[in-house]
């Protein structure tokens, strides 16, 4: 997850990069299979929908997120982009509870972590997997986010923040 940060907000990128590399891989292991092997109905087909499905399940996986606390504005800006759509919303920082990470254990006993915002009305995940950033890197993360909606509840309403 990529974030950045100025004196007015606090930006969360966060995409998929390894959904969209088995995507990527799919369609190179298809083009290799149909330019190197023996052309036939049975055998063009087949590999056309094994390596069609593979590409399609990565791309529909593969999403990219992007989260704008705004610091003057006291809210969240939030959207998230996948290949079937747009999802996109507003949050008032009065709306907040918190922002915790929530952590569960994979089949093979592997802990995996991300970040989720808790409003008045919804749980909201910051990244639609669970990450496989680092723990430091998830509480810093979560550090920063609770004190940018800290910051901006202390200001006026509509004062753009400053600082020294």
């Amino acid at each position: 997850m990529k974030v950045t940060e100025d004196q007015e907000r606090l930006v969360l990128v966060d995409f998929d990069w390894w959904w969209a590399c088995g995507a990527i891989t799919s369609f190179l292991c298809f083009v290799w299979h149909m330019t190197g092997s023996p052309k036939g109905i049975i055998l063009t087909a087949m590999p056309l929908i094994v390596w069609g499905g593979f590409c399609g399940c990565f791309l529909w996986l593969s999403t990219r997120s992007h989260f704008i606390f705004d610091k003057s504005k006291a809210e969240l800006r939030w959207s998230r982009m996948g290949i079937f759509g747009r999802e996109q919303g507003t949050i008032p920082f009065a709306d907040f509870r918190t922002a915790t990470i929530r952590t569960e254990w994979s089949d093979l006993d592997f802990p995996t972590e991300r970040i989720v915002l808790v409003t008045k009305s919804q749980q909201l995940p910051i990244q639609t997997g669970f990450s496989l950033d680092s723990q430091e890197s998830q509480r810093a993360t979560l550090v920063r986010i609770r004190q940018a909606v800290a910051d901006a509840r202390k200001l006026p309403k509509n004062t753009p923040t400053s600082r020294p």
